[in-house]
C-alpha cells in the first residue's frame, strides 16, 4: 500500500548543469507488489536461460481437485510442499522408467496459486527437457516429439505419490483439518475412494517456439502475484473493474468486483513468509550445477550460456533494459543527475 509513496521514505538527485532537483518514492520491493521487482524478474528470467540445455522442452501443469482447495489454504506451507514433491516425483518416476524415457531428467517447477479470475486455484507449472541422461552418464537421450510418458501415466502417479504424502501427514496429525471437512478426512476409505473417482488434471504441451517463451510467461509471475497493473481498468463506486482471460472460451472478458471481495481474493495468494517458489530437481538442481550439466551439455554439443546482465553494475543495466541514460538529466539534456541523500519519511499514525 505504501510502494512507491512519501512513507517508505525516498532519494532526490540534482542535475550539476542547470541544477533541476529530482525526488523518487522509494518502492516496497515485496515479491507480491503488483509493481515492484521487475529488474529481478528480468534477471531471474536472464539467468535462467543461460542454464537450460539446448534441446527442446515440455511445459507440464500440475492441479490438484477443488474439494482440497480448503485443506490446502488452512496449511499452505506443508500443502504446497507436497505439491512440489509429488509433481517432481512423478516427472523422475516416469523418465527413469527405461520402457518411457530410461534417463534422468530433470524439470524447473513454479508454484502459482491464482487463476485469471483471481479465484484460490494452486497448481504447480513445470519446464521439463525432451530427453535425458542415461545411468553411465554417456549418452543424451531423446524424448519422442508428443513426451516421454503418456499424461494419463504421469496423472495416475503423480496423484497415487500426493495421496501417499497427504495420508502420512494426516495420520501424523501434521495438518489442521477444516471443520466441514473432517467427516471425510476422518474416514480413509471413503477419502481415498472421492481422491481416486477420476484422474487429475495434468496438462503437457510442447513449447513450440522455445524454452524461452515459456520462461517469459513463467516470468511474470515469479516476482509479483496474481495480477499486475495493466489489468486494472477503473475503480468506482467501491468497484473494481478488470480484465480477464476466460480459458473456456479462449476470450477476453471484464469481470466487476466489489472492493473488498477484490482485496479478499488478492490476498489468497500470499505466500508464507520466505516460502521459496521456485525450484529446481533432478538435473537442474544446484547440486548437480558441475557434474551432470556439465556433462549434458558437453553430449549436446554445447556450452552454458553468459547471463547478459551479469556482472553489471545496477545503472548498466538499467540502460540495457530502459534503452535510456537514467542519470542524464531530463530538462537541459547535458547534465548528470548526481544522488543526495534523504532521510526516511516516518508515517504520522507510527
Amino acid at each position: 500500500m505504501h510502494c512507491r509513496t512519501a512513507a517508505l521514505g525516498s532519494h532526490q538527485s540534482v542535475c550539476d548543469k542547470c541544477g533541476f532537483k529530482k525526488i523518487s518514492y522509494n518502492s516496497c520491493r515485496n515479491r507480491h507488489c503488483p509493481k515492484c521487482q521487475y529488474i529481478k524478474q528480468l534477471l531471474w528470467v536472464d539467468k535462467l536461460k543461460s542454464r537450460l540445455l539446448p534441446t527442446r522442452y515440455f511445459h507440464i501443469v500440475f492441479t490438484v481437485p477443488e474439494f482440497l482447495n480448503r485443506l490446502f489454504y488452512i496449511n499452505q506451507r506443508a500443502c504446497y510442499d507436497m505439491l512440489f514433491k509429488a509433481s517432481s516425483y512423478a516427472i523422475q518416476k516416469t523418465a527413469c522408467n527405461p520402457v518411457f524415457l530410461g534417463a534422468q531428467s530433470g524439470n524447473v517447477s513454479v508454484l502459482h496459486t491464482w487463476g485469471q479470475s483471481l479465484n484460490y486455484h494452486p497448481h504447480i507449472h513445470a519446464l521439463v527437457p525432451a530427453g535425458g541422461i542415461d545411468a553411465d552418464g554417456q549418452e543424451w537421450i531423446n524424448a519422442s516429439k508428443k513426451f516421454f510418458v503418456p499424461v494419463k501415466a504421469l496423472s495416475k502417479i503423480f496423484r497415487a505419490k500426493f495421496f501417499e504424502l497427504l495420508q502420512q501427514a494426516i495420520t501424523k496429525e501434521m495438518l489442521v483439518i477444516p471443520q466441514q471437512d473432517s467427516l471425510l478426512y476422518g474416514a480413509p476409505k471413503s477419502f481415498k475412494k472421492m481422491v481416486y473417482r477420476k484422474l487429475w488434471n495434468v496438462h503437457i504441451k510442447k513449447t513450440f517456439k522455445g524454452a524461452g517463451q515459456v520462461i517469459n510467461y513463467l516470468g511474470r509471475y515469479t516476482h509479483r502475484v496474481a495480477i499486475s497493473n495493466n489489468r486494472l481498468l477503473s475503480m468506482s463506486n467501491d468497484i473494481i473493474q478488470f480484465r480477464w482471460k476466460d480459458y473456456r472460451d479462449n476470450r477476453q472478458k471484464i469481470m466487476n468486483l466489489n472492493v473488498h471481495c477484490f482485496i479478499n481474493r488478492f490476498l489468497q495468494h500470499i505466500l508464507p513468509c520466505g516460502y521459496y517458489k521456485i525450484r529446481y530437481y533432478g538435473i537442474f538442481a544446484a547440486v548437480h550445477s558441475k557434474t551432470s550439466m556439465v556433462q549434458c551439455f558437453a553430449l549436446l554439443g554445447a556450452a552454458p550460456g553468459i547471463s547478459q546482465y551479469e556482472g553489471l553494475p545496477m545503472l548498466e543495466m538499467l540502460q540495457l533494459i530502459t534503452g535510456r541514460n537514467l542519470i542524464k538529466c531530463s530538462q537541459c539534456k547535458n547534465g548528470i543527475m548526481i544522488p543526495i541523500q534523504m532521510a526516511a519519511e516516518v508515517p504520522e499514525d507510527s
